[in-house]
């Protein structure tokens, strides 16, 4: 298995073409398997690897779906089995590197490998906790909208639970942090579980949540070339 990472820039640098396309493409479906879909507009269609991605869409995996999408940034986010995932709000400036993207993880598995934009650019709701980014490598899985479970493997990330909801898990990696109104917690790598139980054992999920940033979403040998041709994002 390989990593799609050594054909995220030719995909960055197709998708940064014409000023209206950047606008609407956010980024490139590298690697589909099983069936996922994506919902824009009220319209909903069988994603395929090549496929674009846009601003507002909703993508959700069956029970045997993966799927490998980058963004115009190279940043690398992987949905696994039962994953709904919305690419909420999509601003970004590739000459500085920043903007606010924001995605909505409602139920499933899925895991992020930062690319080139400010970690901070990059937030990820979920009905447990937001997540805010700070230069990262690291995997998750809401189970239901009261429990998820953690796993970050570089970097650090800004928690901040919903009411109700705790952080459990390495204690000693853990710094209280006040953001607005909300108590958080900047967590450094370990594995963690977000949710209302008081005392839940941290756990690591099966396949996607495994030691290998790889495990569990099965990429094809070799690089994905992507250019755009009449409008439409082309991969072979």
């Amino acid at each position: 298995m390989k990593r799609l990472l050594a054909s995220a820039f030719s995909i960055a640098l197709a998708l940064t073409g014409p000023p209206a396309l950047a606008a609407e493409r956010v980024g490139v479906a590298a690697m589909v398997q099983s069936e996922v879909t994506g919902t824009l507009g009220g319209r909903t269609k069988d994603l395929a690897t090549g496929d674009a991605v846009f601003h507002r869409e909703v993508i959700a995996a069956n029970a045997n779906g993966r799927a490998q999408l980058i963004f115009v940034d190279e940043t690398v986010f992987s949905v696994g089995a039962g994953a709904t995932v919305t690419l909420d709000e999509f601003v970004y400036n590739p000459s500085r590197k920043t903007g606010s993207i924001v995605m909505d993880v409602t139920a499933g598995a899925f895991r992020f490998i930062s690319g080139s934009a400010k970690p901070s650019t990059y937030t990820i709701k979920t009905p447990v906790a937001l997540i805010g980014v700070r230069g990262t490598i690291f995997s998750g899985n809401v189970v239901s909208a009261n429990h998820m479970t953690l796993k970050l493997q570089q970097g650090k990330l800004l928690i901040c639970p919903e009411p109700g909801k705790r952080v459990d898990g390495n204690i000693s990696k853990q710094t209280r942090v006040r953001r607005g109104e909300k108590d958080c917690v900047l967590i450094e790598p370990g594995d963690y579980v977000i949710g209302s139980g008081a005392s839940e054992p941290p756990a690591v999920d099966p396949g996607i949540l495994g030691t290998d940033p790889n495990d569990g979403i099965d990429v094809p040998d070799g690089p994905i070339n992507c250019t755009i041709v009449a409008g439409q994002i082309i991969c072979n």
